[in-house]
């Protein structure tokens, strides 16, 4: 049986708030599953212990060294994702 990595605390402060209009992935905040918190890159370093940029994949959260969702888990949430990501790309 697999034992759950606990939560140090340490990513309270880097707890971020839904930008209104935006969704949270949309506006690239992140969901750390095991310290149940939203936050932005600031509170996530890399694989190789870089810290992490906005253009990055596969954060990690700083606190329980965990990796972080980036994107939503259901059909419907994705598909406006999608469609968020292909209005920002036709506005550029």
């Amino acid at each position: 049986m697999e034992q759950k990595r606990p939560c140090k605390g340490l990513c309270k402060k880097y707890r971020v708030k839904k930008l209104v209009g935006v969704g949270r992935y949309g506006s690239g905040q992140c969901r750390c599953q095991i310290c149940d918190i939203w936050m932005d890159y600031r509170g996530c370093h890399l694989e190789s212990g870089v810290p992490a940029s906005v253009n990055n994949y596969g954060w990690i959260c700083n606190c329980c060294n965990f990796k972080v969702r980036k994107n939503p888990r259901n059909k419907k949430s994705k598909e406006k994702l999608r469609e968020t990501n292909s209005q920002k790309i036709t506005t550029k």
